[in-house]
C-alpha cells in the first residue's frame, strides 16, 4: 500500500512541505482566533489572561517551529537532488 508513495521520494517530500503548510496555516489560524475571543469575552479571570498569553506565545512560536522542520524538509530534497 504504501510502495507507490514512497517510490518517488521527491514527490514524498513535496507533499510532505504542502501538508506541513496547511497544517501550520489552520492551526496558527484556530489559535489566532481562540485567543480573540479569549480577549473578546471580557471575563477579566486570571485563567482567561494566562490562556491568552500562552496562545500568543504559542501563536509567535509556531511559524519560527515550521520554519525549522520546513528547512529539514528542504535539505532532505537537496539530497536526493542529481549532481
Amino acid at each position: 500500500m504504501w510502495g507507490p508513495l514512497l517510490a518517488d521520494k521527491r514527490a514524498t517530500l513535496a507533499r510532505m512541505r504542502t501538508i506541513t503548510l496547511i497544517l501550520a496555516a489552520t492551526f496558527w489560524l484556530m489559535l489566532s482566533i481562540a485567543a480573540i475571543v479569549s480577549a473578546a469575552e471580557g471575563s477579566a479571570t486570571f485563567a482567561t489572561y494566562l490562556r491568552s498569553v500562552v496562545s500568543m506565545i504559542t501563536i509567535a512560536a509556531l511559524p519560527l517551529a515550521f520554519h525549522y522542520h520546513l528547512r529539514k524538509v528542504d535539505r532532505l530534497a537537496s539530497q536526493l537532488r542529481p549532481r
